[in-house]
């Protein structure tokens, strides 16, 4: 029985078997030529040991990387085995990825996890790469491809792993893959990334296998730390630490609650961006803000808010983003002058929050080291409301609007280029230094102010928002006027005056979302009563008010449309906002 797969499944009653699926039989005729090889196999499971116990079995000299979401109590025992690793975390997790590919490249992976699709096709463009030579990407249970179970596994995904198989087999018969009109861009990126890699897929019973080919690419790009791929590098601080504050959280869901208590467990903060300078001399800019450096490395710190994302730029990420790929390369790429340019542009700074917190406060790091009038500042080209935020808060920092480059998505060559480092990390750490310099921008604005009476408690109203929409706000706001609150709507004031207004404000309601950033220009001590969906976290915004040393309450509220999840419409109950009023005003 030694040596033979399927029994060994049947003995320890594995699904895999003939029992069920009868996949082993089918494995062994593909697997057996490795059995006594000291070879490297991952799994994606699910909750149950009995597939490392079999691997273990049949494949007496491999290593073997097992990847719970869960790990299981009996997943304990093997934590300390020579040639065994085990992983818990969830199967897209870049960190959970960059790490399973510090291993020997494996000869088998099998995706035998979740089955959600979204988490299926992110981990084979990821790791298939990856793969040893002629070695081979599993994913079971292939009936959960069907559309009819779209609602349970998609996982958002607007295809499943069925609509990638059908691409890589057209693909299989020429050398480039079918349109498939159904595939997004960044899909028929990935589509090109796998035949690049691919020797054949197979499509079984229950199971489909993307076999390997010898081909080494060797058009990836490493990922660098600016520091160590810059010619010079500034560095101003190291990050510095500040303290949580405690939080009253209501109608939160419980997972979203414990979310929360582990994100915050540490009551002091000490993970923060050190504030920094990169120089580069001859690098290009992608898209959103991705830096190429002139050795031809992606600048680590040019991905902030890409963790999630699986291209960037005509770039795809590969091994938990470990190395990029350049599926889609510019055709042209224009030229700079040869100014010095500073690149402020990143993911997401078309959003008034972010720019205001992630981007603008690193112009007073360029001002540190650098005359400010004698650079030019490259920002997105948006829609004219969001260039004038950017003229008015560069105009903070003496920047001129001649001095603003607005770019489009373009590849663009800077012969220098200047990139302060983001002292952020998306959506739960900004450095001390980033709340400071707009207290700083706060008290200029204050003093230019005409108007003093703006009220020291104000209601940010979500207004025209497309989302996250406060149902009964009318009704809110009714109430809220009966306490002697301001009521006010950020997208139609400008940025001065919408300065102007939180720096007096002590007492700050309003739906989250990117109005209330604004609280970092608030006073210290300044307390938010958050109106929120039921799925939504509170990070971001709670931890402004930790710089403030304030109070942060938060009401969620009741989504109309739990599948919409965190941009869900909702409605908050006025007996609990009434109630919290008068702890607040008391």
């Amino acid at each position: 029985m030694n040596g033979l797969l399927d029994p060994i499944g049947v003995r320890l009653r594995s699904d895999k078997s003939s029992l069920v699926h009868n996949y082993l039989a089918k494995y062994e005729k593909i697997f057996s030529k490795w059995k006594n090889e000291a070879i490297t196999i991952v799994e994606f499971c699910d909750s149950n040991t009995k597939s490392l116990e079999i691997w273990k079995e049949y494949f007496p000299k491999a290593t073997l990387i097992l990847i719970y979401p869960s790990l299981p109590e009996e997943a304990h025992s093997y934590l300390q085995h020579e040639r065994i690793i085990v992983f818990e975390g969830q199967q897209d997790s870049d960190i959970l990825l960059r790490n399973i590919a510090l291993y020997q490249r494996p000869k088998i992976i099998i995706d035998d996890g979740r089955h959600i699709w979204r988490q299926q096709i992110y981990t084979l463009i990821s790791l298939f790469e990856w793969v040893d030579s002629d070695g081979v990407y599993i994913i079971e249970d292939t009936q959960t491809f069907a559309p009819s179970e779209r609602s349970r596994y998609s996982g958002g995904s607007p295809i499943s792993p069925a609509d990638l198989v059908h691409e890589l087999q057209a693909g299989e018969k020429g050398p480039t893959p079918s349109p498939g009109s159904h595939l997004s861009s960044e899909h028929r990126g990935a589509v090109r990334l796998l035949l690049s890699c691919l020797h054949s897929v197979q499509n079984e019973r229950g199971f489909v296998c993307f076999v390997r080919n010898k081909t080494a690419l060797t058009d990836l790009l490493s990922v660098s730390p600016a520091a160590a791929c810059s010619k010079v590098f500034h560095r101003s601080d190291s990050g510095g630490d500040y303290a949580r504050i405690e939080a009253t959280i209501v109608n939160c869901p419980d997972w979203l609650q414990k979310r929360f208590n582990l994100a915050t467990q540490d009551r002091i903060e000490r993970n923060i961006p050190a504030a920094g300078v990169a120089v580069f001399e001859s690098a290009v800019v992608h898209g959103r803000g991705l830096v190429i450096s002139p050795n031809g490395q992606v600048v680590r710190e040019s991905l902030i808010n890409a963790d999630h994302s699986l291209t960037v730029a005509s770039f795809m990420k590969i091994r938990g983003g470990d190395r990029y790929f350049a599926y889609n390369p510019p055709s042209s790429v224009k030229t700079a002058g040869t100014e010095p340019h500073v690149l402020l542009k990143q993911m997401w700074d078309g959003n008034y929050g972010h720019w205001i917190i992630e981007s603008l406060p690193r112009v007073g790091v360029v001002a540190e080291f650098f005359d400010i009038q004698a650079l030019k500042f490259v920002v997105q080209n948006e829609p004219e409301p969001m260039k004038a935020v950017y003229l008015e808060s560069l105009a903070s920092f003496g920047v001129s609007p001649d001095q603003v480059v607005f770019t489009s998505f373009d590849s663009v060559f800077y012969p220098k280029l200047i990139y302060p480092l983001p002292m952020t990390k998306q959506p739960w750490v900004k450095a001390p230094r980033v709340i400071a310099t707009l207290e700083v921008v706060a008290k200029q604005v204050a003093a230019r102010a005409t108007q003093k009476d703006l009220g020291d408690k104000i209601y940010i109203a979500r207004g025209s928002g497309y989302r996250r929409r406060l149902l009964n706000e009318d009704a809110i706001m009714a109430v809220l006027e009966a306490w002697g609150f301001k009521i006010y709507q950020p997208e139609k004031l400008r940025f001065e005056e919408q300065v102007a207004i939180f720096s007096q404000a002590k007492l700050v309601v309003g739906v989250l979302g990117a109005g209330l950033s604004n609280l970092a220009f608030s006073p210290k001590g300044v307390q938010c009563l958050a109106l929120t969906s039921e799925f939504m976290g509170d990070d971001f915004f709670y931890d402004i008010i930790c710089h403030k040393r304030g109070r942060y309450v938060s009401i969620h509220g009741k989504a109309a449309n739990p599948s919409d999840g965190m941009n869900s419409d909702f409605s908050i109950d006025l007996d609990v906002l009434n109630s919290f009023l008068e702890k607040i005003s008391s």
